[in-house]
């Protein structure tokens, strides 16, 4: 049931359904170690992942706003990490 999706530039969307928190965040730190070892024609490539959990109250947009707020913190304080709540 996970959904992925360009939301602009270089952001995408990984909406993981039915994934608790734990699940979540090694889900997100498995993909950000296989981006940065992929290495695409000997090009260093990494990924910033700002992680946030949907709470019953939250809508979409405040949940992808909390996420937002989470991937400019792991760009500002050194990139290629996963930053979450």
């Amino acid at each position: 049931d996970d959904i992925a999706a360009r939301i602009g530039g270089e952001e995408f969307v990984l909406l993981l359904g039915q994934c608790n928190k734990p699940d979540a965040e090694k889900r997100a730190e498995q993909l950000r170690l296989e981006i940065e070892q992929a290495n695409p024609e000997g090009i260093r490539v990494t990924v910033s992942i700002g992680l946030a959990e949907y709470q019953q109250q939250e809508n979409f947009d405040a949940l992808l706003s909390l996420a937002d707020q989470r991937l400019y913190q792991a760009k500002e304080t050194g990139r290629n990490r996963v930053v979450t709540g």
